[in-house]
C-alpha cells in the first residue's frame, strides 16, 4: 500500500515513482513471454526442417545450428518469417566455428 504524503522537494506523487518498478517487471514478464513463444515457434520450425538447434542466445534472440544446413536456410528463414513471430530473420554463418547464427527479431505483441 502506497504513502500519499509528500517527501519535501518531490514533484512526483510518491504512489507513482513506488509502483514504476511493478510496472518495469510487467514489462519485463511480457518480454519474457514473448520471447518463449517465439523461441518455440522457431525451434518448431527446425524440428520439422529436421535441424538439430546447437545453441540460443537471448540477446537478439539467436539460435545457432550447424553449418550442415545451410542449403535450407533459405527455406527455413521464409517460414519463420511467415509465422509472424518474428518481423525479421537473418542468417548468419560462420565456417570458422562450423555453425549458422539465426538473428529474429520479436514481433510486437
Amino acid at each position: 500500500m502506497a504513502v500519499l504524503g509528500r517527501c519535501p522537494g518531490e514533484r512526483k506523487a510518491p504512489w507513482v515513482w513506488r509502483n514504476e518498478p511493478r510496472r518495469a517487471a510487467r514489462r519485463q514478464g511480457r518480454v519474457r513471454a514473448a520471447f518463449g513463444a517465439g523461441l518455440k515457434t522457431a525451434l518448431d520450425t527446425l524440428r520439422r526442417h529436421r535441424i538439430p538447434a546447437k545453441s540460443f542466445s537471448v540477446d537478439g534472440p539467436t539460435l545457432t545450428v550447424p553449418y550442415a544446413a545451410l542449403g535450407q536456410m533459405g527455406e527455413v528463414t521464409q517460414e519463420l518469417e511467415a509465422t509472424g513471430a518474428f518481423t525479421a530473420v537473418r542468417p548468419l554463418s560462420n565456417s570458422a566455428d562450423g555453425s549458422i547464427g539465426i538473428q529474429m527479431v520479436l514481433a510486437k505483441t
